[in-house]
């Protein structure tokens, strides 16, 4: 493991002070007579990325005093108004987290539409995950990819009409590469 004084030394010191053993021949101070900084050999600690990672999150979950102070203040309404918001976002991220998770490889990018509640804060009140349509090389390959559009298309368990709509378009996509098989 690298010490302090070893980092310290090799960023900062001049190269003529990191020979410690060089000959006399180079200069005409003894070797004695130079000077060599003296640092305390302390091991530098292990910071891993993940755990720089986790302090990075854990301080920017917590507010500010500042940016606490700015937050309007709400009255009974406003507050339920809020809930409702929070409760639709978390419906919202999940349902689109299962698409996307079901979708595997073919999965896009999840987008998300948003609207500002009364706390100044933006929550998620629908969404879609891109889907990845392009053909398979085979027709027995583009019938698995369908049946994973149209499982991923009903993964959430609640189904919306588009959810609907994509699970018989893929349906259809299916059955079109079963009947295309030679036989």
């Amino acid at each position: 493991m690298e010490t302090i004084s070893s980092i310290h030394s090799r960023e900062r010191a001049p190269s003529s002070v990191l020979k410690k053993n060089a000959p006399a021949a180079e200069s005409s101070e003894a070797p004695g007579d130079r000077f060599t900084p003296h640092q305390p050999e302390i091991e530098a600690p292990a910071y891993s990325a993940a755990s720089v990672r986790l302090q990075f999150q854990t301080a920017a979950r917590l507010p500010s005093p500042p940016e606490a102070s700015l937050q309007p203040r709400l009255d009974e309404d406003e507050a339920r108004e809020v809930k409702r918001l929070q409760e639709r976002d978390r419906y919202v991220r999940i349902h689109e987290g299962r698409h996307a998770a079901a979708l595997g490889a073919y999965a896009g990018a999840v987008h998300y539409n948003y609207e500002a509640g009364p706390d100044r804060r933006l929550y998620a009140v629908g969404g879609y995950t891109e889907v990845n349509t392009m053909p398979a090389p085979t027709p027995e390959a583009a019938a698995a990819k369908a049946r994973i559009i149209r499982n991923a298309a009903l993964a959430p368990g609640a189904v919306s009409g588009t959810d609907f709509m994509v699970a018989t378009s893929a349906a259809n996509m299916e059955r079109m590469a079963m009947d295309s098989q030679p036989a």
